[in-house]
């Protein structure tokens, strides 16, 4: 029996002679020729695995049938993730269970059943494509969403009309890494990149130099706009966000997984969204930064800077030294602060405290006054809310049951 046809041994896989070194060490990597997607060798190998795989659950149907049905039984539960309001619409990522893929819903309401936006299951005969990133305008008129082929990390960004469902003709390419920002005023939106890479190395090709474009909404991505670039750090990977008041064009760089990063703001109040100029503000990329308000000229940011287990500070986008720094909510001597959001006039907090989530809610000065009661054990994974709503909605999974979506009203 050949080793094609054996249920008991897969085909081969040879191996190459590639060693690398790095910090000193020498690294074998055996398989590297795997990661030549389209090469000739690479596709016979797959085929013939693929072949092994289904010969071997051909030849026992009743160990195949019993898989499935105890899979479908573990997948077979409705998914929804928090709900986001932009203008008068709510958006949702929603899937009843058994759909390859996350569609978008849309409503006014955001108990509501909702309405189909995206549905990237029938994008594709095999449901390989999905939605990578979504990302609605300020005014909830438009969504630029992200779509992804057969699991790749290349994005390709197009627009929909959230009222009609009709597609614009925008197609933004070789994005990855990052979501989209929308100018306040829907001109366009801000998303990163990388360049194109030659002909034939979209999945080899080292991912070195990524940027943020503006691209405006009706034209060609040839006449997008560059924002922000570094090319002496060629390894930073940016992405881009807008504050909810429009002002402020807040960019995050770091080097791969890394938590450290680096900010860099852009004054969108009097500027064309196109010609926004971002400064270095926090660069040292020595701790982690996340901006989670603004306040003027004032932003609120989640740190680890002098606080392992996290604090949010209040920095003057004027003087960003630390010693410049107001500390509004303290790093607790031992809960871990995981996320915070503005709702409202309230920050909503969730902490890590025993390996189970707790929540308060506190005012944007920083003064606790409420705990949100979960009901059983279990972890936030998220918190959803806006400067101008009056509910947070978290996304909470409980140790015996699978994430579901929970309101907060923190005025309550």
């Amino acid at each position: 029996m050949t080793a094609l046809s054996s249920p008991n041994r897969p085909p081969p896989t040879a191996t190459v002679d590639v060693v690398d070194e790095l910090h000193g060490r020498r690294v074998a990597d055996p398989y590297r020729w795997l990661e030549e997607l389209d090469a000739p060798a690479v596709q016979q190998w797959v085929a013939a695995q693929n072949a092994a795989t289904q010969a071997w659950l051909g030849a026992t149907p009743r160990l195949r049938d019993a898989l499935r049905a105890w899979l479908t039984q573990l997948t077979d539960h409705q998914r929804r993730s928090v709900p986001s309001r932009r203008g008068r619409w709510w958006f949702w990522l929603a899937n009843d269970g058994l759909s390859d893929q996350d569609v978008l819903m849309v409503d006014h309401d955001p108990d509501g059943a909702g309405r189909v936006l995206i549905d990237p299951n029938h994008l594709s005969d095999d449901a390989t494509v999905s939605l990578a990133a979504t990302s609605a305008s300020h005014d909830g008129q438009r969504v630029a969403y992200a779509l992804s082929e057969a699991g790749s990390d290349w994005m390709t960004w197009h627009v929909v009309d959230v009222a009609t469902g009709r597609n614009h003709p925008d197609r933004v390419e070789w994005a990855k890494f990052a979501t989209a920002a929308w100018a306040r005023d829907g001109s366009g939106f801000y998303y990163g990149r990388f360049d194109a890479p030659e002909n034939g190395q979209a999945h080899e090709a080292a991912h070195r130099g990524h940027q943020v474009w503006f691209h405006r909404l009706g034209a060609g991505q040839g006449d997008d706009r560059l924002i922000l670039a570094r090319p002496k750090d060629p390894e930073l990977v940016f992405s881009p966000e807008v504050t909810d008041d429009g002002r402020w064009l807040v960019i995050t760089g770091s080097r791969g997984t890394e938590r450290r990063c680096g900010v860099w703001l852009a004054d969108l109040a009097a500027a064309d969204p196109a010609a926004a100029a971002p400064t270095a503000w926090l660069d040292e990329l020595d701790a982690r930064y996340e901006v989670v308000a603004a306040e003027g000229a004032t932003l609120l940011v989640l740190t680890d800077a002098g606080a392992p287990r996290q604090r949010v500070v209040a920095v003057d986008v004027a003087d960003a030294g630390r010693d410049a720094w107001r500390e509004v909510i303290g790093e607790d001597p031992t809960d871990t602060l995981e996320h915070v959001a503005r709702v409202g006039d309230h920050l909503v907090c969730a902490w890590l405290h025993h390996a189970r989530s707790r929540v308060t809610a506190h005012t944007v000065a920083g003064r606790r006054v409420a705990e949100v009661e979960l009901g059983e054990l279990g972890s936030v994974e998220a918190i959803s809310g806006r400067r101008g709503d009056t509910v947070a909605h978290l996304s909470f999974a409980g140790f015996t049951r699978p994430p579901s979506v929970v309101r907060c009203e923190p005025d309550r």
